[in-house]
């Protein structure tokens, strides 16, 4: 791999190459094709191993999508593109499936639910850095319902703002997620959850040298008595920084911070 800085600025496969960018970096990052034939590789006894490896990782892959629709009110204030790191974790989570084989492992988020608790989507400013008190957060998966009480909180204090927009505010959302086990086939969801759709919360915009006043959010499903055990609720927050066009009106920047404060 070779990383381009300055010259031609194009991306795409090029006489057996390949030019991408990533995330985070301005910089063209050049690489040569290679290795087996995708058939060989689907086939051959040899990459047995590989083909587990493979359906591991794209069952894994199918969870952090999962999350990820669950947590949408908040992802675009991630600062970094944090898919990789939510799927690496999502591993970890079925690296601890002791019952089945390899290749054959399931994601048990059910199980190890507390491993997404606390989980950053930013590098830079993280969401306990800029409000620096912890909220308090109550679910009752019977009614499908979640309750997030924030606290007092003052600028300067537990409020730390470091981006230069003035304004702000909070979203809250909660969201349903399912384990995910080998079928024979491919990984699929142990409980289907088209019909909950995600629920958010949008505080209305204040600026950021104001206290913002101890409130209490109710986040609720919406047909809580399709919930299964094998359903788990999931409650994300963030602040999100926004830039007044008038009097009336303030544009929403698209920074800020999130993280998922529970999950059950």
């Amino acid at each position: 791999m070779a990383i381009l800085k300055g010259g031609p600025g194009f991306t795409g496969r090029i006489d057996g190459m390949i030019a991408y960018t990533a995330k985070g970096s301005n910089d063209i990052i050049l690489r040569t094709k290679g290795g087996p034939s995708r058939a060989r590789v689907k086939t051959a006894p040899e990459f047995e191993l590989t083909r587990q490896n493979a359906r591991e990782l794209g069952g894994c892959a199918k969870a952090t999508a999962n999350i990820r629709q669950a947590i949408f009110p908040v992802k675009h204030l991630a600062d970094y593109g944090f898919t990789g790191t939510l799927t690496a974790l999502n591993k970890k989570i079925q690296l601890l499936d002791k019952a089945n084989k390899r290749g054959e492992r399931s994601v048990l988020l059910s199980q190890y639910a507390y491993l997404l608790e606390g989980f950053h989507l930013n590098q830079h400013h993280t969401f306990d850095s800029v409000i620096r008190h912890p909220l308090e957060i109550t679910i009752d998966r019977s009614a499908g319902m979640a309750a997030v009480i924030v606290p007092n909180l003052l600028p300067g204090m537990n409020l730390l703002s470091p981006w230069i927009q003035p304004c702000f505010r909070l979203i809250f959302s909660l969201g349903v997620i399912s384990d995910r086990t080998f079928n024979g086939i491919d990984y699929k969801e142990v409980a289907d959850s088209p019909h909950f759709f995600t629920q958010s919360i949008y505080t209305e915009w204040q600026h950021v040298q104001q206290p913002f006043p101890a409130q209490n959010f109710i986040l609720q499903l919406s047909h809580p008595e399709l919930l299964t055990s094998a359903h788990m609720l999931v409650v994300a927050a963030g602040i999100e920084m926004g830039m007044p066009v008038s009097n009336a009106y303030i544009k929403a920047a698209g920074v800020g911070c999130a993280k998922i404060l529970a999950v059950k």
